[in-house]
């Protein structure tokens, strides 16, 4: 499969980072920045009261496993298998997307245990993705020392041969120093034009400064696909985190493997239906909880999102219904998690185009709340013009 990426525009000031980049793949262009489709997106729609359709030009089946997930993983055979067969029937629900790849992530904490064998993992979800005939092979974050992981991305170059691409996942919490000794190897690879994907795991700006400056000033001119993920729904200020990531770092954004939206803390779960389920509001890029919307015409600003609305109104309206009753309570769930999905596309679509054209400060202009977020830390220093956009040509 033919895979070739350009660089339309690179804009960036004190208190902003973006770029706008066509990933042509197999005659396909993909437009970025754009939102990633994952499969728990996916999933809402079963539980959504209209025959909603959710798609995006790139997927992802990502999955962030647990100790004893892990633990299963690497000693019993009916947890690898279940794993392929699940990697296999979400790639077959995906196959409108030109770039589908999963990763199966351990979680920092489990990187951190002591006799963790991050050989045998390595293999193990190699093997699970090769076996579910993925053309983008992931290569999970294991916390190797960077010397061992420059040789462990060497071989599994090797590995993967003709018949697959690496795609070699960053974390951004890791310390500079770090990632200096793979990237040169990653740019090499990029140039020779055997890679086009790198994954990065999110981490909040605040605390990973040093390697977001890093890892922006070598790749914004290289010409790779970004896929930044597990981005949580909200940043500070409710603020939608994929929004501000792209400004941040990422051409590609997708969202934290959680279940539903909202958090297990108890606290969370006594609170009351109208402060459980939230919603995203594109004019503002928030997401609000429902006792903050409903003032408003909240309802009319949401049911259009969807084909079938008059369902999707009568559950709106009678939210409170939700309040002890977990069907009903999963239903607006997912009409959350599509509508956001559905809203947020069309506002990445929006923001690119003021992207392309090097009207960056324009766009934020209209996004006050935005805006301010990202300015916070730049308060005392001057801004400067977005560059002008790269001189275009044909894929």
């Amino acid at each position: 499969m033919s895979i070739k990426l350009r660089i339309d525009n690179i804009g960036e000031d004190n208190f902003y980072n973006a770029r706008a980049v066509n990933l042509n793949i197999g005659g396909r262009v993909i437009k970025t920045p754009m939102r990633a489709l994952t499969y728990q997106e996916l999933n809402s729609k079963a539980d959504v009261p209209d025959e909603v359709t959710l798609n995006s030009d790139v997927s992802v089946i990502f999955k962030k496993l647990s100790s004893t997930e892990v633990a299963k993983l690497m000693a019993t055979n009916p947890y690898p298998k279940r794993q392929i067969d699940f990697i296999e029937d979400y790639k077959a629900r995906m196959q409108h997307s030109s770039a589908i790849f999963s990763l199966l992530q351990p979680s920092r904490g489990v990187l951190t245990e002591h006799g963790f064998d991050r050989d045998k993992y390595l293999r193990i979800v190699s093997d699970i993705q090769k076996e579910s005939g993925l053309k983008f092979i992931s290569f999970p974050w294991l916390g190797y020392d960077s010397t061992t992981l420059l040789q462990k991305y060497k071989v599994f170059d090797n590995y993967c041969g003709n018949s697959s691409e690496p795609v070699f996942i960053l974390d951004i919490a890791a310390q500079p120093r770090e990632l200096e000794v793979v990237l040169p190897y990653i740019k090499s690879l990029v140039l020779s034009g055997r890679i086009h994907l790198l994954g990065i795991l999110y981490k909040r700006k605040k605390d990973a400064l040093a390697s977001y400056d890093l890892l922006w000033k070598f790749l914004k001119e290289l010409e790779v696909g970004i896929v930044l993920l597990d981005v949580p729904r909200e940043d500070l200020g409710s603020l939608s985190a994929s929004h501000v990531q792209e400004f941040v770092l990422g051409d590609m954004i997708a969202l934290t493997s959680v279940r539903g939206f909202g958090s297990k803390d108890e606290d969370i779960i006594k609170k009351p239906i109208k402060d459980r389920i939230k919603m995203f509001n594109s004019p503002d890029l928030k997401i609000a909880p429902i006792s903050k919307l409903e003032s408003g015409e909240w309802i009319d600003k949401i049911s259009p999102s969807f084909v079938k609305n008059s369902e999707i109104i009568h559950a709106l309206k009678n939210y409170s219904e939700a309040e002890n009753n977990q069907d009903k309570e999963r239903v607006l769930r997912a009409i959350s998690k599509a509508h956001e999905f559905i809203e947020s596309s069309k506002e990445f679509t929006s923001s690119r185009k003021y992207i392309q054209t090097g009207e960056i400060d324009y766009y934020l202009g209209t996004k006050q709340e935005l805006l301010n977020s990202l300015k916070t830390p730049f308060n005392n220093l001057s801004t400067a013009k977005a560059m002008p956009p790269i001189k275009k040509r044909k894929i």
